[in-house]
């Protein structure tokens, strides 16, 4: 059981550490136009189903969809074996002290800042990211066109 001093150390490492995570994640995708941010872990059924998916969005909308990876196994290890095999074609970075109730989790940011939040992985879950896609690239495009 933690001592209340080491239940504030770890509140505040998470504070930082998801601080850190905003600013890189902030500068990875600057010029994408739906951000999608996935937390998964090796021991995750599910999880390994987004691989394929996100890659094939990157593919499909180069310019329009920026995906990063949030790996929070406990040991980092597992975590590189799990990427090694399913081999992604977007940035990885691990949190190795996160503590999820669920997994997996995904964020979808529109560049108008919002934001979607998903605790699965189905087809209406891919269905929901690629309609948030095609309405973000439509609106994009009808701004381009008044502002053009």
């Amino acid at each position: 059981m933690q001592s209340i001093l080491e239940k504030k150390i770890h509140m505040t490492y998470l504070k930082y550490t998801s601080l850190f995570c905003a600013i890189f994640l902030g500068s990875v995708f600057a010029e994408a136009k739906v951000s999608i941010t996935s937390y998964s872990a090796s021991w995750c059924p599910t999880c390994s189903l987004e691989f394929d998916f996100f890659n094939k969005l990157l593919k499909e909308h180069p310019n329009d969809v920026s995906v990063n990876g949030v790996i929070v196994d406990r040991d980092q290890k597992e975590g590189e074996a799990y990427i090694a095999k399913h081999n992604p074609n977007y940035p990885i970075t691990y949190d190795t002290h996160a503590d999820l109730p669920k997994l997996p989790i995904i964020k979808v940011t529109k560049n108008d800042g919002t934001t979607e939040t998903f605790d699965a992985f189905n087809d209406s879950v891919k269905a929901s990211i690629e309609g948030l896609i095609q309405s973000n690239t439509s609106s994009s495009k009808k701004e381009e066109g008044k502002n053009g």
